[in-house]
This record gives C-alpha cells, structure tokens and sequence, in this order.
C-alpha cells in the first residue's frame, strides 16, 4: 500500500507490523526467549527421572500446549547447549546420565 506524506507530496510505503526492522528484531527476541524457557521447562521436567521416553518428557514437560514444533524446536536447542542428551529408540537423557 503506497501513501502519500502530505507535506513534501512524496509517497511513502506503509509497512505492516511485522515487517518494521525494530519489530523483527523484538519478535525474534521474544521467540529466542520462548525457546528459552521451553528448553528449561523440558530440562526440569527430565530431572527427576534422568531418562525418559520421548512422548513421557512432552507430557511430562505440558509440551501439548506448546505452539505447533515448539517441543521440537526446544528439545533440539537443549540437546544442542548440552543440557539434554539424545539417544536412541526415542530416549532421553539428562547431560549426566550414564
């Protein structure tokens, strides 16, 4: 959509929310942060158990109300910082398990 500055009578293009440099940076910010807090919750909700099967942590963890991927999204981000390890036939594990 193009309007037109009144003043100098040069158009202007009026960008959505979403798509104004400053809000980008908030919202990938706040996605940072979600991903975050959803990595801790998946980290204390494996601690009392050392090893869990992959469905139990999601349950465990209230991953069902989590935004579609998110469980996804934050159980690779921990296995990447090094606070839960992956392992086979749908495991996993604390960092300090076995």
């Amino acid at each position: 959509m193009t309007a037109t500055n009144e003043r100098a009578g040069t158009p202007r293009t009026a960008l959505s929310p979403a798509t104004q440099p400053g809000r980008r940076r908030t919202l990938r910010r706040h996605a940072d942060a979600v991903i975050q807090a959803e990595v801790r919750r998946l980290a204390r909700a494996l601690t009392p158990y050392r090893l869990i099967e992959r469905d139990a942590l999601r349950r465990t963890a209230g991953a069902e109300s989590w935004h579609d991927g998110g469980f996804e999204r934050a159980l690779t981000a921990a296995v990447e910082a090094g606070r839960i390890k992956r392992l086979s036939d749908g495991f996993s594990a604390t960092r300090d398990a076995g």
